[in-house]
């Protein structure tokens, strides 16, 4: 048996997957596929894959998450490992895996959702550990080093600013660009990076925090701060905010505007929801400017990958 077929076989003890599109609109464990059926599925889905017949796999999984209108955990679990599992094995080309990659976050999430109201199978599975499992082979798949990511969290509430002690008593909000430059500078051994480096400098005076996306050459910053940026748009805000709420601990965030500000925001993500550099906070509310809907205008999500 294929390294990739012996992973899949090592799932058969717990049952998962997603569902392209926006977030689940309904999360109560209903399901209008009979139990049994349920199981003939997967049995076909397993067949499937070890004739390595994988988009038949992924188009019988999807079938059913749309016949059970979204609202079966059992599909959207398996559904989510397919979608790994041909990651994995490099199933999809760069174009589709990059386009499923922001969906699959979401789907995630949605699963975790579920599992908080115990909207789940009573088939003794492990769910939980299922979905941790899920979470951290989609972290891998991103390119997250987890110690690199939890260095930067750590080191974000070391630095001081003019105003005060970053992401700590200092709520002012004009030095978040600083906070988050010495933060990443500490990290990497050079504090002066942001400020002094004229070969990868991010911007200039007046340091706008929203430039760290717009000026962001992957080429260059990528290696030198050891991130990689996932996300990046100036108007599609709900793909930002998702992508941002999805983001690994350690991960640089940035708003186009903060409060009546232009210069926008900046900060690194500490936990689940928060985020710090100047000051710590919910990353739906850090900063007062919200597009249409009350969304967080959030342009740029940057992946810790690998220490410098």
């Amino acid at each position: 048996m294929s390294t990739f077929l012996f992973v899949f076989a090592s799932f058969l003890t717990v049952t998962s997957l997603f569902a392209q599109g926006p977030l689940f609109d309904d999360i109560a464990q209903v399901s209008d596929t009979p139990a049994q059926d349920r199981d003939s599925i997967i049995r076909e889905v397993i067949r499937l894959n070890e004739n390595q017949e994988y988009d038949a796999a992924l188009n019988s999984l999807k079938s059913w998450v749309h016949q059970d209108r979204r609202r079966d955990f059992k599909a959207q679990y398996w559904l989510a490992k397919q979608y790994i599992l041909m990651a994995e094995g490099e199933r999809f080309t760069t174009e589709e895996w990059r386009a499923q990659r922001p969906n699959l976050g979401v789907h995630l999430r949605e699963l975790e959702k579920k599992l908080g109201t115990g909207s789940v199978p009573d088939d003794g599975n492990d769910y939980q550990q299922g979905v941790r499992d899920l979470k951290s082979r989609f972290s891998r798949l991103s390119g997250y080093d987890p110690s690199w990511g939890e260095t930067l969290a750590r080191l974000s509430r070391v630095p001081t600013a003019r105003h005060g002690q970053c992401g700590n008593t200092n709520f002012n909000r004009g030095d978040c660009y600083e906070c988050t430059g010495k933060t990443l500078g500490q990290a990497i051994g050079n504090s002066a990076f942001f400020f002094q480096h004229p070969g990868s400098l991010l911007n200039q005076p007046p340091y706008y925090a929203s430039d760290f996306a717009h000026k962001w050459q992957e080429e260059l910053h990528g290696p030198a701060l050891g991130l990689s940026r996932t996300f990046y748009s100036t108007s599609n805000y709900q793909a930002g905010h998702n992508a941002a709420l999805e983001a690994p601990i350690g991960s640089v965030i940035v708003w186009d505007k903060c409060g009546g500000s232009r210069a926008g925001h900046i900060a690194i993500k500490t936990g689940s929801t928060e985020a710090c550099s100047s000051f710590c906070y919910h990353l739906s509310r850090s900063c007062a400017s919200t597009a249409a809907g009350g969304t967080p205008r959030i342009i740029g999500v940057f992946t810790p990958t690998a220490r410098p």
